[in-house]
């Protein structure tokens, strides 16, 4: 009742200038994040886009791997496949063993 369907609308190569934009986003997104690992120059760059209830998105892909999503109001979030591709993207922190009991 509630959930609304998502209806995939379209799927299109990404290459030349659209494909330089995308990954000076994503470069833009951290500093420690290496584009050339999640989004290759040469790769086979993907869009899908996507419509559910009114919204729209866009899900990029490298091959079949899902590595960015736009969501239309110039924010490109990169996904999880695409962070474990670049564990040094995102800033953390070290948690000793004894320490762990009290944190989780």
């Amino acid at each position: 009742m509630f959930k609304k369907k998502v209806e995939y609308k379209a799927q299109t190569a990404v290459g030349g200038k659209a494909l330089k934009k995308l990954r000076l986003d994503f470069a833009g997104f951290a500093a420690g994040l290496d584009v050339d690992v999640v989004l290759p120059s040469k790769g086979e760059v993907w869009e899908k886009k996507l419509a559910w209830g009114g919204s729209k998105a866009k899900v990029y892909f490298l091959k079949t791997m899902p590595v960015a999503v736009d969501d239309g109001k110039s924010l490109l979030f990169p996904t999880v496949m695409a962070l474990w591709e670049a564990p040094d993207a995102l800033p953390f922190f070290e948690v000793h063993a004894p320490v762990s009991h009290f944190v989780c």
